[in-house]
């Protein structure tokens, strides 16, 4: 049920999104790509909720999928008025400047090693910088000289719902913990001493009872999560099934030179703009 929880609120919190960006103007095309990724995001929470159920018993299954079918119906349905409506719009207005050049750099930007048209040129300085020019907000050291020593206690400081970078060096050495970036913390860049020497590891794994969403070692939620020089392990044996590293549900998130180890499902992610 606790999965279930946090997929449905999930779902709830990007559909709250897409209010506000439905009653604006939609001539930019920016605003018309949010809304349908994150109607998409809403249907691929909703999906995840139905096979959280298959195994639930009869009435109770029944119940919960009826449900479900009617909500994910009417995302569905507004996701396709959304596609008609930027259909429409496209073929009859003259594209603005901005998205003349927004519409190259894509061109541009079409490689595989390219970075991703909405990453700002402060955030490709965060990723490209060296680490003496890096200004962290706050730093997580297992030997404890820094802040905190356990990467949990350095997000609970994060401030929520902000348009802001904050910024988390975690310095070298293995940190056995499962970490959850939650929904409410946005735009958190986190930084290590290389992928080899700063590593978060964990060992749940679906063997013991628990749903693969939740088996994550890491897991990011927020959006704008960027992550650089880190690994992300989950050390369950390939015997105990699905066993996830990295989830990440983040939108406009980024994984550099990051390594990601596991088993089986050792990267989650089904919805929202990454770049790996």
């Amino acid at each position: 049920m606790e999965s279930f929880h946090d997929l449905l609120s999930l779902a709830i919190y990007n559909l709250n999104w897409s209010l506000p960006t439905s009653a604006s103007a939609l001539t930019a095309h920016e605003t018309r790509t949010n809304f349908r990724t994150w109607l998409s995001a809403v249907e691929a929470d909703l999906e995840t909720c139905k096979d959280g159920f298959q195994y639930a018993p009869f009435e109770v299954r029944n119940i919960v999928l009826e449900n479900l079918d009617k909500s994910t119906k009417l995302v569905r349905n507004s996701l396709a008025i959304m596609c008609k409506i930027d259909d429409r719009i496209k073929s009859h207005e003259e594209p603005s400047d901005v998205d003349r050049i927004r519409s190259t750099k894509g061109k541009q930007h079409t490689g595989d090693h390219r970075e991703p048209i909405w990453l700002s040129l402060e955030d490709k300085m965060l990723l490209h910088g060296s680490k003496q020019t890096m200004n962290p907000d706050v730093i997580v050291a297992a030997d404890g000289s820094g802040n905190y020593t356990r990467i949990i206690d350095a997000l609970n400081v994060v401030p929520l719902n902000s348009d802001l970078r904050f910024v988390i060096y975690v310095k070298k050495g293995i940190y056995y913990e499962n970490v959850r970036v939650e929904k409410e913390k946005w735009n958190i860049m986190m930084f290590g001493d290389g992928m080899d020497n700063t590593i978060v590891s964990g060992n749940l794994s679906i063997a013991s009872g628990t749903p693969t969403i939740l088996t994550a070692t890491f897991a990011a939620y927020g959006k704008g999560f960027i992550a650089r020089d880190m690994g992300f392990q989950n050390t369950a044996r390939a015997a105990m099934y699905q066993a996830v590293a990295l989830l990440s549900k983040s939108d406009q998130s980024v994984f550099y030179r990051c390594s990601i180890d596991a088993y089986q499902d050792t990267l989650y992610t089904q919805s929202n703009r990454q770049f790996y």
